[in-house]
């Protein structure tokens, strides 16, 4: 009997999880939450095979940083949306097999084929899922961008990341600007993090 821990926001759709899986002789549901900081000690205490999870779940502490306390005493299957997975993706691949994703639009019956599949060890990643991967892995980023935000990773200022450039200090903010557009970021620590995340420098 596999057992299986359901983290999902709403109410609605974690019900509607909990009944699809529920319905197949092979799973057992023992805990629905609808956030992440209750995940680690619920799947301690009810000896849980695999916890699938959206995404996009509440939690106090990164997504990547739960799944890796998780994964020593279960899989994780992460219900996700293609066109906002890439990011994390690239962080949690090297976590494969023990941590999949299919997409939040896949059929009850895919659904149920994934819990299985990665509860017996297999890699499980949807396909809309790897291509969006593969999209957002073509690097955006010019050479002088690169350049530019590498220098900041070091902990440069803009004065100091244009006098190492021979630019003046308007040119870097106007690349740091192009560069938080394109790693879809809010802060100069969030930008190189993406950066870093899906190898763009």
């Amino acid at each position: 009997m596999i057992r299986v821990l359901i983290g999902q926001k709403g109410r609605l759709l974690r019900g509607a999880i909990a009944t699809v899986l529920s319905r197949t002789p092979e799973m057992r549901v023992v805990a629905e939450l609808s956030h992440g900081d209750r995940v680690a000690s619920a799947v301690q205490r009810e000896a849980v095979d695999i916890a699938v999870l959206d995404s996009r779940i509440p939690c106090s502490i990164l997504l990547t940083d739960l799944c890796e306390k998780l994964i020593p005493q279960c899989a994780v299957l992460l219900l996700s949306d293609p066109e906002s997975t890439d990011r994390l993706c690239f962080s949690l691949a090297r976590l494969a097999p023990r941590v999949g994703f299919i997409a939040t639009e896949s059929s009850p019956d895919v659904l149920i084929d994934s819990v299985l599949r990665a509860a017996r060890g297999e890699v499980v990643i949807d396909t809309k899922l790897a291509l969006s991967v593969m999209i957002a892995n073509q690097n955006p980023l010019t050479e002088r961008e690169r350049e530019v935000l590498r220098l900041a990773a070091e902990g440069l200022r803009s004065t100091e990341i244009a006098q190492r450039l021979f630019l003046s200090p308007g040119t870097v903010r106007n690349h740091l600007s192009r560069i938080l557009t394109k790693t879809d970021s809010r802060t100069r620590i969030a930008a190189i993090r993406a950066a870093h995340e899906r190898g763009w420098i």
